[in-house]
């Protein structure tokens, strides 16, 4: 019995996750679902539901099958994305509706037949709560629900109603984008949450054309990153307002940034688990604003944030050990367990050369890696 990843091979995270299961003996598999379909394929077979077995090929021919009967829970790290990858150039103009509407109908169905073949086993997180927690407005909403105060916002592509809103706050505003915004003909620019001011929202078709998220400016003693494994609660205080970069955006600034473990008082806590509980979150990561009131503001939750670099910049903070645990228990493994810390991970020289070895393989806009299961290798010196 164990843990079911969906992730890229590449992603630290879940290979992080993997090892230090493999150390306590707990099985898990990684299922990379990312260059679907045009260098990936999948096949399904609804008739033989009895052995739960889906068929995988990578593109060196390669024939593997899940052992679903054998899973006890989902880590839905990083999901298949909506749209299908194509590689358009063996795709006739005339062609291309009707591929990616059959690329994008497989996608619904390889969800829907994992969903229910596994529908007795967690899933972290709920495919609803996975999708439903995207939603801006959704969060704010229910935070507020849950007893958060959370900044003055407006969400809208009305010129007229943005610069209106602006002039109510003398401050200015802030920018953020509903999803990542990055250009592919510019690789690595992004746009990070950013702030906007009158002067900088007068064209009105580029305010109708991409709606957008504008909060009230929030005056910031610190801000906090709260990673949520079920029953733990893993806090860093983040000193986002000691330099001038990171002031508005920390996560700009992340390697820079000083971090030390933060007590969350009771209150604070008990509104974080009636926040989640009612977002159908069991994992997530929450960012926070302490002004300097000393009052604490909610931001948003992002339902599979970055963990590790908590611990990479702050040993004190045992996030690998955390979320470790919580799979561990998700798997029935209660009793207390010396999990290894993000340090002995990276120090792994089996797994740094796994590691390695798939990164080469790290997928460009037009070539991408196919579906695999993989299992990692055993830890040095184990097995």
């Amino acid at each position: 019995m164990g843990l079911l990843i969906i992730a890229p091979l590449r992603d630290d995270h879940a290979l992080a996750v993997m090892w230090s299961l493999r150390r306590a003996g707990l099985d898990s598999w990684l299922w990379d679902p990312t260059a679907f379909p045009s260098q990936g394929t999948i096949s399904l077979n609804p008739t033989e539901l009895q052995t739960h077995r889906l068929e995988v090929h990578t593109l060196k021919g390669e024939r593997v099958d899940l052992p679903l009967q054998h899973v006890k829970a989902v880590w839905c790290r990083r999901m298949m994305r909506a749209a299908p990858y194509l590689d358009f150039s063996h795709i006739h103009p005339a062609d291309l509706g009707f591929v990616i509407e059959q690329a994008s109908g497989m996608i619904r169905n390889v969800w829907d037949w994992l969903a229910t073949v596994l529908a007795d086993v967690p899933w972290v997180n709920p495919l609803n709560a996975h999708v439903e927690s995207n939603s801006k407005g959704k969060q704010l909403l229910m935070a507020q629900r849950a007893g958060f105060a959370i900044p003055p916002t407006l969400i809208s592509n009305h010129p007229q109603q943005v610069r209106a809103f602006c002039e109510q706050h003398q401050d200015g505003l802030i920018y953020k984008t509903f999803t990542p915004a990055s250009w592919q003909d510019e690789p690595g620019r992004s746009l990070p949450t950013s702030r906007v001011c009158l002067k900088d929202l007068q064209d009105d078709q580029a305010i109708q054309s991409s709606p957008g998220i504008y909060q009230a400016r929030i005056e910031k003693a610190h801000e906090l990153r709260v990673l949520v494994c079920g029953t733990h609660l893993l806090a860093a205080r983040i000193h986002s307002q000691e330099q001038a970069a990171s002031s508005t955006d920390w996560r700009t600034q992340q390697g820079q940034l000083r971090m030390e473990p933060c007590e969350l008082k009771a209150d604070d806590r008990a509104r974080i688990r009636s926040f989640m509980q009612g977002m159908g979150l069991a994992f997530g990561s929450l960012d926070l604003v302490v002004t300097p009131q000393g009052e604490l503001v909610f931001l948003e939750v992002n339902e599979q944030g970055q963990f590790l670099f908590l611990e990479s910049h702050c040993p004190a903070l045992p996030a690998l050990a955390t979320v470790s645990s919580f799979f561990a228990e998700q798997l029935g493994l209660h009793r207390p367990h010396p999990w290894p810390d993000f340090a002995s991970c990276k120090a792994d020289s089996q797994l740094a050369e796994w590691r390695n070895q798939h990164h080469r393989h790290r997928p460009t806009p037009t070539r991408r890696i196919a579906y695999r299961f993989i299992e990692p290798p055993q830890p040095s010196g184990q097995g």
